[in-house]
């Protein structure tokens, strides 16, 4: 582990839920750090950080025509793992009688791999409409494919601290779909 000397000063960039570190991340760098939170509703989920800096991500604005015909298929992009609720946007597509095409990587980890062999697997390529998963994709092919989408599904059950891939939706003109989880109600405006 390298430790700083505590003249230098730090700004430590907290990307994840407020419960999901450590208590002794708080006290790790002692006096010297600066936190700073990523969005409104992450830093409203700590009180003690009532006073820290919010700095909201942001993302390029894509090289795609924009001018282009929506197709009939609806994305659901991000991580495959249980939090993030992929089966749901499926369930939706299904429902709607719309393909929902999905990328993103499934980590190797064993919750991981079961959900996707039992929750998503299912509900692919199956019935009257046919939903795909394209497994992780390069940026260039997710903003094309977010500039045709008819829409982005982000099914996300977990305290969102932001999210790019709504960011990139909306950089390209896609509408959102998305249950109010964390900032997501700071990026999506509802309507």
């Amino acid at each position: 582990q390298h430790v700083l000397p505590p003249e230098i000063p730090l700004l430590v960039t907290l990307h994840m839920p407020i419960g999901w570190y450590r208590p002794e991340a708080w006290v790790t760098f002692g006096d010297h750090a600066q936190f700073q939170c990523v969005s409104q509703a992450q830093r409203s989920s700590f009180p003690a950080f009532a006073d820290i800096p919010v700095i909201e991500h942001g993302v390029a604005l894509p090289e795609v025509r924009l001018d282009r015909e929506r197709e009939d298929f609806a994305l659901a992009l991000g991580r495959i793992c249980p939090e993030k609720s992929v089966h749901e946007a499926l369930e939706a597509g299904t429902l709607a009688g719309t393909p929902v095409l999905v990328g993103g990587h499934v980590f190797p980890y064993r919750e991981h791999d079961e959900y996707f062999a039992e929750k998503v697997q299912p509900l692919l390529n199956r019935g009257d409409v046919s939903h795909h998963f394209l497994g992780p994709l390069e940026t260039e092919h997710r903003q094309r494919l977010l500039a045709r989408a008819k829409c982005l599904l982000v099914s996300s059950r977990a305290p969102e601290t932001t999210s790019l891939t709504a960011m990139e939706a909306l950089s390209v003109g896609t509408p959102i779909i998305a249950y109010r989880s964390g900032a997501l109600a700071e990026i999506v405006e509802h309507g």
